[in-house]
């Protein structure tokens, strides 16, 4: 069967070309019964029956694409979505960092208050290793590396890392902290 407006090919049946969009006259449709003894021209053709259908024809015959106005709003949302995530994600993802390197530092200062504990109560004996600081109850973060780089408690060196973090933080034997390892102390020379 053919589009008796544009000569495109249709299934049987069909009541509506599919290129023009046009309403196709004379065909028995599926739903539809012809009386007997009526032929299938005395079936009227579809026409709009308000201006308002016709509209509604035209644009679905020439208007503009659902899909096409679908993406056209998506693109520029998801344009706005990616310009928010490259901003944010960078930028969570260092106060993450921030957090872990606070972290550190705190187990430092922590391990250093309890050393001073353990010197205390062990007088003369040196730091070997952070697992003697359990004794008083001492338990580094989880990711966090501490050693005992000095553990004689005039020259005392502990040093904290967590996995996450890019700084070492270093306590010496009066209770600094910072980032960057202390230089030892040295005698001067002797004058000549």
């Amino acid at each position: 069967m053919r589009c008796p407006f544009c000569q495109e090919e249709l299934f049987d049946g069909a009541s509506r070309c599919s290129k023009c969009n046009q309403t196709i006259p004379d065909v028995e449709r599926p739903g539809e019964k012809i009386p007997e003894g009526s032929s299938s021209s005395s079936i009227p053709a579809k026409t709009p029956s308000s201006e308002k259908q016709r509209q509604d024809e035209i644009a679905r015959a020439g208007g503009v694409n659902r899909n096409v106005v679908i993406i056209a709003v998506a693109l520029p949302l998801l344009a706005i979505l990616g310009i928010i995530a490259a901003i944010a994600i960078p930028q969570f993802v260092k106060y993450k960092e921030v957090g872990y390197c606070r972290t550190a530092k705190t187990d430092i200062e922590v391990a250093y208050t309890v050393a001073q504990a353990y010197y205390g109560r062990h007088q003369n004996a040196n730091l070997t290793d952070i697992r003697q600081l359990e004794e008083f109850g001492f338990k580094p973060s989880e990711n966090v590396y501490l050693k005992i780089v000095s553990g004689d408690y005039a020259n005392m060196l502990i040093s904290a890392k967590h996995s996450s973090c890019k700084k070492t933080y270093y306590a010496d034997s009066s209770g600094n902290v910072s980032d960057s390892m202390p230089v030892p102390a040295t005698a001067p020379a002797p004058n000549k």
